[in-house]
């Protein structure tokens, strides 16, 4: 009875070795399987990833894409602004820039006037002055005469006659009155005298 006790207990050792190792052994299969599956789709993966055509790459892709459409939106939203108000600025300062020289404008016209009037008045004054005082004189400018060059075709100019004026003193207009008016009478006593002769 011992022995067969023995038996059935060393079968029993026997077995419950044999299934440890058998399950040892489906444990190392599943997880050699699942090693190799792993594996195998982490060298599909970088495959992809080496082709650019990995999900993960398109969820980056289009994540880059929005934002640089949203910056770019940004950009043109920032340019019309700044554009919008450099425009308001420039035509701010125009209207400034018009107004003031209009200002200026009228205070150059006010003061010619006013120069002017003042210039009048002192003109009248002295004109008034000369008036009572009679020396009138002659306050006209002279007028500039511009000369022009002579033309290849053009004839010579003649010369202008040069006029010499002489100033005689009271006694030399007095004694050539005399001699004039001599020689009148002569030549009158002359023409009586041929009168008579014939």
């Amino acid at each position: 009875m011992d022995q067969d006790t023995e038996n059935y207990i060393s079968s029993g050792e026997e077995t419950e070795d044999a299934s440890e190792t058998e399950m040892w052994s489906i444990k190392w299969h599943h997880a050699e399987q699942s090693y190799q599956e792993n594996r195998d789709d982490l060298l599909h993966q970088l495959e992809l990833a080496k082709q650019r055509k990995h999900p993960e790459f398109f969820k980056i892709l289009q994540k880059l894409q929005t934002e640089l459409d949203d910056r770019l939106l940004l950009n043109e939203i920032e340019r019309d602004f700044a554009l919008a108000s450099a425009n308001r600025d420039c035509l701010r300062e125009k209207a400034a820039a018009e107004e003031e020289f209009a200002q200026q404008k009228a205070n150059l016209i006010a003061t010619a006037i006013s120069d002017l009037e003042q210039e009048k008045k002192m003109l009248r004054h002295e004109v008034d002055a000369m008036e009572l005082t009679g020396n009138a004189k002659n306050t006209e400018s002279p007028t500039a005469t511009r000369q022009l060059r002579p033309r290849l075709c053009d004839s010579v100019p003649m010369p202008q006659p040069v006029k010499i004026s002489y100033l005689l003193s009271k006694e030399d207009i007095e004694h050539d009155l005399q001699l004039i008016r001599s020689g009148i009478e002569a030549s009158v006593h002359q023409g009586e005298g041929r009168a008579l002769d014939e």
